[in-house]
């Protein structure tokens, strides 16, 4: 059978829509595809961000692998050379005169997932702003690749809860604009061999979140109309797989380094293969990680460890408590419960959580907790137990700086500054952190998943009397880190402390 190449492929992606299409007044998407495909179970990325949506769906791999979280493409324009390449890379490669244009709401789509120098029209704007762009995009350029993205659905799930009428009618709205969208391109004779796709990144929960794992979360829906295209439902997908489509039917050899294959039942000529093993920029296989469960029933922290000599201890397991009683929080902008060692975690790329007063005072300290990370600007300190909020003054800070993991502690007119190597293959996977700071000897101790990398002592030392004030607490700084059970104790844990905690993570 032969092969059938499209002209122009057209993706419109309705952020935070999940499979919420089927409940809500669509006249325009059933119109479209009335003769398309359909499938209303198509398996999203996970953590259920914006940014890892949208980037496995353009790059056609996991997030474990391409790594972008909100906090990174909203700061850093994603590399030329990034080891994934978007279907716009692509695209341009094999088509090097053709018009390609992304018009985004969201605009770190344009700046930090796609690729920039490959003479691509961006566009941005409100919903109703980048429709009108797209319309004439359409009607001027006649782009061979045309991605859309909508937000004012996530918006509306975020304000009222996805589900909800509210939300339904957002996705009302967002139908209408693809109406206008696809009636453009069919008085403009665009829609001639054309591949129409509609699509979401991921859902939400009633309660207005998501970045977690629950079916709302995780489940969306995809649209397909085209020459080739099946009528009716066709079989299992997910969202990286997008990317997998959209190179087939322009005629692109997929990357072998994708793990994206095609829908089996989508397309009449399509070739049906099994999903490639995803493999790390360095040719290693990624390591997956250990199965996310509830912690065991039964198990309790106090049995491992005195919890009595904790400042501090948040499990951020659905919430943002603090276990040991001693200090309330506030939540700034959108925290994500993600998958942590147990339970969930704390994720926090748009997001800070600021704590009431947690001193040090003049003892010694531990900090413990689970990270996942990835490269942050130094100003980013993802954790912050100071007087002042920047993390000036008297208290201790951490950041990410390249491959560092740093330790800033601050004495006022002095700083402590210790860096250490991050743990190999780090970025996007949860690893142990440790680091306590014994006052009597001056000796600061980094242990990666409980086992001690490195001791060091300070030439700077701190003053006997002077008392480390926690007056401002900050965790996080709307910067790209997961932290899942973040605990403070007021002491310098000894290594049978440390073998404790250890047992409590991995003892059966």
């Amino acid at each position: 059978m032969n092969r059938h190449i499209y002209d122009r492929v057209y993706l419109i992606g309705v952020d935070g829509a999940g499979n919420f299409f089927k409940n809500a007044e669509t006249p325009n998407i059933d119109r479209i595809f009335a003769d398309g495909a359909y499938n209303h179970n198509v398996l999203t990325a996970y953590p259920t961000i914006s940014a890892q949506c949208w980037g496995s769906m353009l790059h056609g791999v996991s997030p474990q692998a391409h790594r972008f979280t909100n906090g990174l493409v909203g700061t850093f324009p994603v590399p030329e050379n990034h080891p994934y390449a978007s279907v716009f890379k692509l695209a341009r490669k094999a088509f090097p005169s053709a018009v390609l244009a992304s018009i985004s709401n969201w605009n770190p789509i344009n700046t930090g997932i796609i690729e920039q120098g490959f003479d691509i029209v961006f566009g941005t704007g409100e919903d109703d702003e980048v429709c009108q762009k797209v319309c004439e995009v359409i009607a001027e350029n006649d782009p061979k690749l045309l991605f859309v993205q909508l937000d004012s659905v996530d918006g509306a799930g975020h304000r009222y809860g996805y589900g909800t009428k509210d939300y339904l009618d957002a996705i009302t709205h967002a139908d209408a604009l693809i109406g206008k969208i696809y009636d453009t391109a069919k008085k403009c004779g665009r829609l001639d061999n054309t591949l129409f796709l509609v699509t979401a990144d991921h859902g939400g929960s009633p309660d207005g979140h998501h970045g977690g794992n629950t079916q709302a979360e995780l489940i969306v829906s995809f649209f397909a109309s085209g020459a080739s295209v099946r009528r009716g439902e066709f079989g299992y997908m997910e969202i990286r797989d997008t990317a997998s489509v959209i190179a087939f039917a322009l005629g692109i050899e997929q990357p072998e380094n994708w793990s994206a294959r095609i829908p089996d039942g989508l397309f009449s000529d399509g070739v049906s293969f099994e999903r490639p093993s995803e493999v790390s920029p360095d040719g290693s296989r990624r390591f997956t990680g250990r199965e996310n469960k509830p912690t065991p029933d039964g198990k309790v922290l106090s049995k491992y460890i005195d919890t009595d000599t904790m400042r501090c201890y948040f499990p951020f397991d659905g919430d943002t408590t603090d276990k040991s009683g001693k200090c309330k929080t506030q939540t700034v902008g959108k925290l994500y419960f993600t998958e942590g060692f147990y339970s969930s975690a704390a994720t926090l790329d748009d997001s800070f959580i600021k704590c009431e007063k947690i001193n040090m005072g003049k003892n010694s300290f531990t900090f413990c907790c689970w990270l996942k990370l990835h490269e942050t600007k130094k100003d980013e300190k993802w954790l912050i137990f100071s007087n002042n909020a920047d993390g000036c003054g008297r208290g201790v800070s951490f950041y990410v700086l390249g491959e560092m993991l740093v330790t800033d502690i601050c004495l006022g007119e002095q700083t402590i500054h210790y860096e250490n190597s991050l743990p190999a293959n780090y970025a996007g996977n949860l690893f142990h952190f440790i680091c306590s700071y014994c006052r009597n000897d001056d000796e600061l101790c980094y242990y990666y998943d409980f086992t001690l990398e490195t001791d060091w002592y300070s030439e700077i030392l701190i003053p006997k009397e002077l008392e480390l004030d926690g007056g401002s607490v900050r965790i996080g700084n709307c910067s790209p880190v997961t932290v899942d059970d973040l605990m403070l104790f007021d002491h310098k844990l000894s290594d049978t402390e440390i073998d404790n905690l250890e047992r409590y993570y991995t003892e059966k």
